[in-house]
């Protein structure tokens, strides 16, 4: 084949990359902006996802995601991701789920707007802030490194530290314990060393519930839709 064909092909390729390579910045730039207007991100989701024609795209990069969090997000579920520890958190942020985390070792700060957080499973976790955001209402911190509990926000609700083996301090003035509704309704301490020697403002039902179940209270069981409650349920004890 002559020198010309060559020269034609080798051109026509450069036209084509030149084109994909367009392509491709200016997907890129639809998704950011999309990414940038999001209030909920699930990088579980984002880690499985599949995306036709990928190789234009490119692959989801999950450390610029956390490096970029839109301010408008409300929901972050960061599970399962490597991070040591967490990114600079949206101060609108309502619900932080970070389960499994296995090199996550401290959460130092939490915007003032959290309502949840669930850090269950992080075995390196072993610091939490010293004081909570008054908003906090539900906290989920089970089999992890902390050996203390910071004192709790006048509105939480539900607390579940089960299978912390580390823990052996917590704050002895509680929350109004309602045992059913209202406020703090379950404060669940099992297989940690401190539910054995818990005082404090807890009525003596509860510390009752604690010393023979490890847990106080009752919980919904979204699963199954149903109510379970640590031992009987509390309007059936006496000493309540």
């Amino acid at each position: 084949m002559s020198p010309t064909f060559y020269f034609a092909l080798f051109m026509t390729a450069v036209a084509v990359a030149f084109v994909l390579f367009c392509l491709r910045s200016a997907a890129s730039g639809i998704l950011r902006r999309q990414y940038n207007d999001c209030e909920s991100i699930t990088l579980s989701v984002v880690r499985r996802q599949t995306v036709l024609f990928q190789w234009l795209f490119g692959a989801p990069n999950e450390e610029w995601l956390l490096a970029n969090l839109p301010a408008k997000l409300k929901f972050l579920d960061m599970s399962g991701s490597d991070t040591a520890r967490l990114p600079d958190l949206p101060s609108g942020l309502v619900r932080l789920v970070a389960r499994d985390c296995k090199n996550l070792q401290t959460v130092a700060r939490l915007p003032a707007s959290i309502v949840l957080l669930d850090v269950r499973g992080c075995k390196k976790l072993s610091h939490l802030p010293s004081r909570l955001p008054a908003s906090l209402e539900e906290m989920y911190v089970g089999a992890t490194a902390i050996t203390r509990l910071p004192k709790l926000t006048a509105v939480v609700r539900v607390v579940d530290a089960n299978s912390c083996r580390n823990l052996i301090a917590v704050s002895a003035e509680w929350p109004a314990f309602t045992g059913y509704g209202g406020n703090l309704h379950w404060l669940d301490l099992s297989n940690t060393p401190v539910v054995h020697w818990i005082y404090g403002n807890l009525p003596i039902g509860a510390i009752k519930q604690l010393h023979e179940y490890g847990c106080a209270g009752y919980r919904t069981n979204n699963y199954h839709g149903t109510i379970e409650f640590a031992g009987r349920p509390p309007e059936q004890l006496d000493t309540w």
